[in-house]
C-alpha cells in the first residue's frame, strides 16, 4: 500500500477525521476504534469512532495511507497550498530466487520423441 507523509505549510496546525466509509472502504481495512453499549431493548450496539490524524504548524504528518488524499478536507488543503504531499517510497522488492541449477539442466536438455 503506498505511503505518504503531509507537510504543512502554514502556521496553523491541520486536523483531518479519516471517515470509515471512505478511507477504510478504501484500504480494506478498518482502523476505526469501537465500543460496546447496550440499547434499551439489552441488545449490544457497536459504535464505531473514526481515526484522525494532525499535521502541527509547519511540521510533517507521520506515515499515512495514500487513501487519506480521498478525503475533501485533505484535498482541499493540497489544492490550496496548505498541504504538500511527499510520496515515501516503497519497501524494497524481495530478491529473485533463481531456479536450482539441476532443474535449468533437466529443462534444457531435449527429450526424446518416438
Amino acid at each position: 500500500m503506498a505511503k505518504i507523509r503531509l507537510i504543512n505549510t502554514r502556521h496553523q496546525p491541520f486536523l483531518a477525521v479519516e471517515y470509515h466509509d471512505i478511507v477504510c472502504r478504501r484500504r480494506n481495512r478498518c482502523d476505526c476504534q469501537t465500543s460496546q453499549r447496550m440499547n434499551e431493548k439489552n441488545k449490544a450496539v457497536i459504535k464505531r469512532h473514526c481515526a484522525s490524524f494532525h499535521v502541527p504548524a509547519m511540521g510533517k504528518s507521520k506515515e499515512l495511507d495514500r487513501e487519506v488524499l480521498h478525503l475533501q478536507s485533505v484535498w482541499n488543503a493540497v489544492k490550496s497550498g496548505w498541504l504538500a504531499v511527499k510520496e515515501l517510497e516503497a519497501p524494497e522488492a524481495l530478491p529473485v530466487i533463481e531456479e536450482p541449477k539441476e532443474a535449468k539442466k533437466k529443462a534444457s536438455k531435449p527429450t526424446k520423441s518416438a
